[in-house]
């Protein structure tokens, strides 16, 4: 983390575009990096209410969910009234309320659905980022899967193809595998931040090889275990790799989306993970929000990822609306 406690960056731990987010905005402001999910976002945020030297908050590829939305804003009031300056870079899907809102507040805002949130930073502070940053932006460009944006395709211009690709998937395979591991994913947001590459990440392609051989082998034994609906694939796993499961049933499934879920027993609800592929046309992320908020729920996402979280008698209910919308 940095010394400069004047500034500080919430980012997204899960995936490469909010980990590039953070370095990119350390290198910028020199901010102190706190790497959050959507669990502990609003529990981590409130705790910052009360530093006294603070002068920057910078938010960084976080949709703000409809369930929590009151109490964000709360803590946005609350900050805007002692003169913090705030900036809130996002691609997640941002309704004109909440967008007011964030006005209303003196809220900066950068926001676009088109591109990932790395190359908005990029784009908006390009002269004041390192040398390494147009290959980090590129990457997050390509694992967010909005590398054929107007930003984005300069971005990707400037770097090898091959390269890219390379780096794109050691970065998100070691990001993926550490979710357990903070540390090291701090320490990513460093080594960017001090202007080195992926490929410089300690042990790196060891751990995305080992990874690597467990999604396979997580995709074979899902097979049989999958539903079809008209429009959706979808499964049960009793992990936390939502995710690569999802990704599995794409590759093997005639259809477009795909749906993993893991029951949490004791909070009688489901945690959902929706992809789609480049046929599916729908957004699927605004898709997601509206059914999960109808049913008392919350979710969502970006036009070919999203995930939500419903309760269990909810979640048949979920699975109709979800496959209808999809017609």
């Amino acid at each position: 983390m940095s010394s400069n406690k004047n500034s500080i960056c919430f980012s997204h731990i899960e995936d490469p575009d909010g980990i590039i987010s953070a370095s990119l905005i350390k290198q910028i402001f020199d901010s102190d990096i706190h790497l959050v999910d959507y669990d502990n976002f609003i529990s981590e945020i409130e705790k910052i209410e009360k530093k006294m030297n603070l002068k920057n908050l910078i938010i960084c590829d976080l949709e703000i969910k409809l369930n929590k939305v009151d109490t964000f804003f709360e803590i946005i009031e609350n900050l805007s009234k002692k003169k913090i300056s705030i900036l809130y870079i996002d691609h997640h899907n941002l309704n004109s309320n909440i967008s007011e809102r964030l006005k209303k507040f003196n809220v900066k805002i950068i926001h676009s659905e088109n591109e990932c949130t790395s190359s908005l930073i990029y784009n908006n502070f390009m002269d004041k980022l390192k040398k390494n940053s147009s290959l980090l932006t590129a990457c997050a460009c390509i694992t967010d899967k909005k590398d054929n944006t107007v930003i984005a395709k300069k971005i990707l211009q400037k770097n090898d193809k091959m390269y890219i690709y390379l780096n794109s998937s050691l970065i998100w395979y070691y990001i993926k595998n550490n979710q357990n591991h903070q540390k090291k994913l701090y320490d990513i947001v460093n080594l960017f931040y001090n202007n080195q590459y992926p490929l410089e990440i300690i042990n790196i392609c060891n751990e995305t090889k080992s990874l690597s051989t467990d999604l396979n082998n997580l995709t074979k034994n899902i097979y049989e275990s999958i539903t079809h609906l008209k429009k959706i694939s979808y499964t049960e796993i009793f992990n936390n790799k939502l995710e690569f499961a999802a990704n599995g049933i794409l590759s093997i499934s005639d259809r477009n989306v795909s749906l993993v879920f893991r029951t949490v027993s004791n909070k009688n609800i489901k945690e959902l993970v929706i992809l789609s592929n480049n046929i599916c046309k729908k957004d699927i992320g605004k898709i997601t929000n509206v059914i999960a908020s109808n049913l008392n729920g919350f979710g969502g996402g970006d036009p070919k990822k999203s995930a939500a979280i419903i309760s269990n008698e909810n979640f048949e209910k979920f699975l109709e609306e979800f496959d209808h919308s999809l017609k």
